[in-house]
């Protein structure tokens, strides 16, 4: 993702210098958001199935059906992880890509190329209130949890078999029921190993709580989404 977002911007940078994510990050416009967003689409094609091997034999049409639930709580607990670790770099800024940030600053620029630009005041008024409802709630609820990359990491697997929602076989819920066992008693054994089974037995129940706070968010953007498309500031081919 990284590596294909910086050739986007015409940056061509050592693989070794562009680990170490020192590089500046860029405001975003809705065209890059838009393409980055194909780019870590196709790229969960590939993660998902070196982590959970069965998801290479499903149909297509399934496995498009999850990655559909999934990519946005991906993008939310993956941002949360990189913010972390860039904290003192990202200030008050959110990922919109792996590249590129959004705030209430850049918010003209954001919708400078979206595809219907005459209602472009519009749409930034409506981006200014999305983002002012959303990011601190979710910010606030991250801070307050303080996820560790362990808890992040699990939470990337919780994620993707939450599946309760989607018309699958039988067959593949009983896969998300063994993995998200498999995930949960893992962090039990990793809380026994730490901070003991009755705090961990808590921070358990906070991560399910902020999970299901991630789900609440992403149904209240598609929402927005569609205001949006509304607008023409999205349009059919947006796919994020």
């Amino acid at each position: 993702r990284r590596t294909a977002e910086l050739k986007m911007h015409g940056i061509e940078m050592d693989p070794l210098e562009a680990s170490k994510e020192e590089y500046e990050l860029t405001p975003s416009t809705y065209r890059f958001m838009n393409e980055s967003a194909k780019v870590m689409i196709s790229g969960l094609f590939e993660f998902v199935p070196s982590v959970f091997p069965e998801f290479r034999v499903l149909k297509t049409s399934d496995k498009w059906l999850l990655i559909r639930n999934y990519h946005r709580s991906f993008f939310f607990i993956d941002a949360s992880l990189r913010i972390q670790r860039r904290r003192r770099q990202l200030g008050v800024n959110k990922f919109v890509s792996y590249t590129t940030y959004f705030s209430l600053e850049t918010v003209d620029t954001f919708f400078s190329d979206c595809p219907d630009p005459s209602n472009c005041r519009a749409a930034i008024e409506t981006g200014m209130s999305i983002f002012l409802e959303h990011f601190p709630r979710m910010r606030k609820q991250f801070i307050e949890l303080k996820p560790t990359e362990e808890e992040l990491h699990a939470l990337l697997g919780l994620a993707f078999w939450s599946v309760e929602n989607l018309d699958l076989d039988d067959g593949i819920l009983l896969l998300a029921t063994r993995y998200r066992t498999e995930i949960i008693a893992e962090l039990t054994a990793h809380y026994r190993r730490t901070n003991g089974h009755e705090k961990g037995a808590a921070r358990i129940g906070m991560l399910l709580c902020l999970l299901q706070d991630i789900r609440r968010a992403e149904l209240s953007l598609n929402a927005d989404g569609e205001l949006l498309r509304m607008l023409g500031a999205f349009d059919d081919e947006t796919v994020t």
